[in-house]
């Protein structure tokens, strides 16, 4: 609701504003204000003015355009009988980041919640510190879908996990993948002549020679 009254107040604004533009632009051109009027000090204030709103709006309906329209304040838990139990972003938020508080090597960054067709999408942005990231995941997700179950009895389209910052403490083992590497190699490189084919060759051009001086 509240972005539509945004969306509107901008629109009749900016409308109202270029509307004002080219009234003012007509009766100027048709000899209706003479153009010595508009180097008094007062009316060019009054047009800069008008010039800085409308600018304002412009700038402020395109960063709404632009913006995650789909965002959720809240998520209906239950609805029945014509009313409904919502929970806030804000409760949400707590839940999730308490239950990662409890997760050794992982912190919790952002949090969003999103509204597609076919539900509601939860969407973690986390920093992992020596862990395996696919393991870690989908406890995360276990957990966090067996917390919303049992305290709000709700349960989300889908939880996604955004990667935002990883420290790892894999090192790897540089002469087995050497070796790994050699072994590839060793199938894919070309094959070289061989002295025996050379050889071949070399008794082959002497006979022709012989041949070609005896006749």
């Amino acid at each position: 609701m509240r972005k539509k009254l945004f969306d509107k107040v901008l629109s009749v604004a900016s409308t109202l504003i270029a509307l004002i533009f080219v009234v003012v632009l007509l009766v100027t051109i048709f000899g209706g204000i003479d153009v010595k009027d508009f180097q008094n000090t007062l009316v060019k204030g009054l047009f800069l003015a008008f010039a800085a709103i409308y600018l304002a709006t412009s700038i402020g309906a395109m960063i709404y355009v632009f913006m995650d329209s789909d965002a959720l304040k809240d998520v209906i838990l239950n609805s029945e009988n014509g009313s409904n139990t919502r929970s806030s972003s804000a409760v949400i938020k707590k839940i999730v980041k308490k239950s990662m508080a409890e997760v050794e090597g992982v912190k919790c960054q952002r949090i969003g919640l999103v509204s597609t067709e076919y539900g509601v999408r939860l969407k973690v942005a986390i920093k992992i510190t020596g862990r395996e990231i696919q393991q870690t995941s989908i406890y995360l997700k276990c957990l966090l879908e067996d917390m919303f179950l049992k305290t709000l009895g709700y349960k989300f389209y889908s939880i996604d996990f955004k990667i935002s910052s990883l420290k790892t403490d894999y090192v790897p083992k540089k002469e087995a993948i050497e070796d790994k590497a050699k072994q590839i190699y060793e199938t894919i490189k070309p094959e070289a002549d061989t002295p025996e084919v050379l050889n071949v060759s070399s008794e082959s051009e002497t006979t022709t020679e012989q041949t070609e001086s005896e006749e």
